[in-house]
């Protein structure tokens, strides 16, 4: 699950902290068939749910 966690957790500013995004993007590219995006929760700030097929 990738969560959009705020950076200030008082103020949606926009700024998540991304690391676990960024730990996934290289992994999702390399292996498009491997993660599968299941479902998306919320709007302004989504979390997401993927599958990790291995």
């Amino acid at each position: 699950m990738l969560a959009s966690i705020r950076r200030n957790p008082k103020k949606i500013d926009g700024y998540v902290i991304n690391t676990l995004h960024r730990m996934m993007a290289p992994v999702a590219q390399k292996y498009p068939d491997k993660v599968v995006l299941v479902k998306q929760m919320g709007e302004s700030e989504p979390a997401y749910l993927y599958e990790i097929k291995y």
